[in-house]
């Protein structure tokens, strides 16, 4: 029983310490931002859309949550174009957002 507690013990630490190292290997990225508008609030339900800056080819959309996150995965490192709309606002597009390897880029600017 000992011996089994000690096993499952070492397994657990050598799994923790290995997920660590995988993901510093990713070569790729993400893109996370809350949508708000100036007076600070967010704003749910905005569309947004995300294109490589290179091609100008259309990548994902999505739409920003209650909490006006929205959130791109599993992205190939480079340079890409975030364009958010929703009614009521102007469109705003955010352009050279860089995402490189096992990182995140948070988009800080806030909405119109």
């Amino acid at each position: 029983m000992k011996r089994t507690k000690i096993l499952l013990s070492g397994i657990l630490i050598l799994l923790l310490a290995t997920a660590g190292t995988a993901l510093a290997q990713t070569t790729l990225g993400r893109i996370v931002g809350t949508v708000r508008d100036q007076a600070g609030a967010v704003v749910p339900g905005a569309t947004v859309h995300l294109a490589n800056e290179g091609t100008g080819q259309q990548i994902q959309t999505t739409t920003s949550n209650q909490e006006g996150v929205f959130l791109f995965q599993q992205l190939s490192a480079g340079s890409y174009v975030v364009k958010i709309e929703t009614n009521g606002f102007k469109t705003a597009s955010f352009t050279e957002v860089k995402v490189e390897p096992g990182r995140d880029f948070v988009q800080p600017r806030p909405f119109q």
